[in-house]
């Protein structure tokens, strides 16, 4: 109940705050923001495909040429918010890892590997961008001292005896173990927290995720 009050109070100072609407390539407006980055060790990439944070690639997606390994976009925007990147060789074979970062004036720079090896992946420029490396940082540092995952993740295997067991038929059995999970429950607390006390578009943006 106590996080239900924070999250209904948390949007309401933000939604007094904050006028969140969409952008796109064919729009002109207030923030011009420019995309630069190098790809390193994925000679099969080609392109990038880029879209708003939660949007459908097959639909609204921006295809930017990869050449020699380096890419750049410019893009005129209303407003600040979330995006992604997605590698379009990800895309076709069904299993892709988006690369996350706020659209805002001036340049970001970008560094992104290969899947595995994607948390070598650097994202500079903006201050947006900034406090959600940060948050990226923090929430990672907590999911390794609390593990709530994995504790998740054997519980279900356990439950199910299988590997490889994450799929449509699984997943809600997933979801009930995670709630009655008193790990993943101490991390989902810390987590509302940290988006509590930042009443931000980062925070906000977190908050929808």
């Amino acid at each position: 109940m106590k996080i239900k009050i924070c999250i209904k109070t948390f949007c309401l100072l933000v939604s007094s705050m904050l006028v969140i609407s969409g952008c796109n390539s064919r729009q002109t407006g207030s923030i011009n923001c420019t995309l630069r980055g190098e790809v390193i060790d994925r000679p099969q990439s080609s392109q990038l495909l880029l879209l708003k944070e939660g949007e459908d690639p097959r639909i609204n997606a921006v295809s930017i040429p990869i050449n020699e390994g380096k890419f750049e976009y410019i893009l005129d925007c209303e407003y600040e918010e979330l995006y992604q990147f997605v590698f379009y060789d990800e895309f076709e074979q069904g299993a892709f890892r988006p690369v996350l970062f706020f659209m805002e004036r001036g340049v970001i720079n970008f560094t992104l590997h290969p899947t595995d090896r994607f948390n070598e992946n650097k994202i500079e420029g903006g201050k947006l961008n900034r406090e959600y490396m940060e948050y990226k940082d923090e929430i990672s540092n907590k999911s390794r001292e609390i593990k709530p995952h994995q504790s998740i993740d054997e519980k279900v295997k356990q439950q199910i005896h299988a590997e490889g067991w994450l799929n449509a038929e699984t997943y809600p059995l997933y979801l009930k173990i995670a709630r009655e999970d008193s790990l993943y429950q101490e991390w989902l607390r810390w987590k509302i927290q940290y988006i509590r006390e930042r009443p931000s578009i980062v925070g906000y943006s977190i908050l929808v995720s």
